[in-house]
């Protein structure tokens, strides 16, 4: 019972890295678009094209 115990809450934080990784990475992701489409927003305002 306690090696089972011990697997079961071995599993479950390798899940939880493994969530908290792609978590990171979509953040990252959504970080970086936003990062891009601000400054191509600032770019197209500074050529004056709305």
């Amino acid at each position: 019972m306690a090696i089972s115990d011990f697997s079961r809450q071995y599993i479950d934080k390798s899940k939880t890295a493994q969530y908290n990784k792609q978590c990171q990475f979509v953040k990252n992701i959504v970080g970086a678009s936003e990062f891009a489409w601000k400054r191509t927003r600032r770019a197209r305002n500074a050529f004056g094209d709305h």
